[in-house]
């Protein structure tokens, strides 16, 4: 029998090839937008070492590979077909530049402690199996100063957006996803995994208690997503 996230990882690996397709159409391009924002914020500086947490098909990688500057960039993620839909995206933009993507797990990272300067995932964060592991994992191997960048999906705080949003996700979304994708079900997921997901206050609580300060939510197009920032205890040059 297979556990919760190896499920969730076959999921995303059916729908890898046209998961960026899918990602466009179904946000109506907002993605880009987010994940451009979450980059801004990162505040990426030459020399440092970044780790894009479940990477997927490495849109975060590519943003960060075309605007940063001597910076060295890795991307991990559990779904080997998502990475190799990454890699040839990655090959595909760049001929010389190395950005080095991994298979892993967000859960257990092969990386030493203190060895990063700034950890990104944009959606990700739901899938773990237990997201505080996932943020205790994250502190572990962030130096001193290091910046924590999450951009996950959340649900909007005004009642009549909620509303039009829930009804988005639970009976538009999975029919275009599943049409675009071939898998109706990982749009029901989606729709499953959002509308449990804590609030950006419980998550704030969660960055806080894995060692995280300077912790702060920032609500993107009405609260549709939240980008989280915190930072590892200790002297930063950001």
């Amino acid at each position: 029998m297979k556990s919760r996230s190896e499920e969730i990882s076959s999921m995303f690996s059916e729908i890898a090839a046209r998961y960026d397709q899918a990602n466009r159409i179904l946000s109506f391009g907002l993605d880009c937008s987010w994940r451009k924002r979450l980059i801004k914020t990162s505040v990426l500086q030459s020399g440092e070492r970044l780790l894009d947490l479940c990477t997927g098909t490495a849109d975060l990688v590519l943003e960060f590979a075309r605007h940063s500057k001597n910076a060295e960039i890795l991307g991990l993620d559990l779904s080997l077909e998502m990475l190799q839909v990454g890699q040839k995206r990655l090959e595909e933009a760049f001929k010389s530049k190395e950005v080095l993507l991994i298979h892993g797990d967000a859960l257990q990272l092969p990386f030493s402690p203190q060895s990063l300067d700034v950890i990104t995932m944009a959606f990700g964060l739901r899938n773990l199996t237990s997201a505080q592991k996932g943020l205790s994992e994250m502190a572990r191997v962030l130096r001193p100063g290091g910046r924590l960048l999450i951009l996950e999906f959340s649900l909007p705080k005004s009642w009549v957006w909620r509303i039009f949003y829930l009804f988005y996700l639970k009976n538009i979304l999975p029919c275009w996803g599943g049409w675009i994708t071939g898998s109706r079900m990982a749009y029901q997921y989606l729709h499953d995994s959002i509308c449990a997901f804590p609030p950006p206050i419980e998550i704030l609580a969660q960055m806080n208690w894995a060692g995280f300060e300077r912790t702060s939510s920032t609500n993107l197009f009405g609260g549709v997503a939240t980008l989280y920032r915190g930072e590892r205890p200790g002297p930063s040059n950001v």
